[in-house]
């Protein structure tokens, strides 16, 4: 079942998010195997969770997030949050607009989008074609409604710039 960026990133629906981002590989599919038995673990759902769903082995009952070894695992709060800030961060939206929308602080947000920017090069050869398409649907979705053009695509590759600190070029004195 294929599905659009847009419809996941407005969505509330934790199920409906999971079951994208294990679409596009962006969190594990294939079962870990439990460190106490060595045994597959199965995708269980628990309502007490925030991210509904959990690995869980049937043998020893021990238990591992869906979120280990992925980008989300860095960060406590909701998939639905995280994939809001990061389309109102690629469409280059300012932070305290992105907090209002989002409905985050100031320093949830900023650990998103430093993160992002870290770990951008990583992602994007960890996951290849499949993080591809995802941005490639974001940048439909951005060139349908706002206009934006190719600007999106150089947002997503963009390394941050250190600042220099002041370091560099003197000033000369007045005399």
């Amino acid at each position: 079942m294929q599905t659009n960026y847009k419809s996941v990133v407005f969505s509330n629906d934790t199920k409906h998010i999971v079951n994208f981002l294990q679409e596009k590989q962006l969190i594990p599919t294939k079962p870990p195997i439990c460190r106490k038995c060595n045994k597959d673990m199965k995708l269980t759902e628990k309502k007490g969770l925030g991210d509904i769903y959990l690995w869980r082995c049937s043998t020893c009952g021990c238990s591992s997030s869906i979120r280990n070894k992925s980008f989300f695992s860095s960060f406590d709060i909701a998939l639905a949050k995280i994939m809001q800030i990061i389309f109102y961060w690629c469409l280059q939206l300012c932070q305290v607009d992105i907090e209002d929308l989002v409905e985050v602080s100031q320093n949830r947000l900023r650990h998103v989008t430093t993160t992002g920017t870290r770990y951008k090069v990583l992602t994007i050869s960890k996951f290849n074609e499949n993080t591809t398409v995802v941005r490639n649907d974001l940048i439909e979705l951005a060139n349908r409604e706002i206009e934006v053009n190719e600007h999106v695509l150089e947002v997503v590759n963009e390394q941050p710039k250190k600042s220099k600190g002041k370091r560099g070029r003197k000033k000369k004195s007045a005399n």
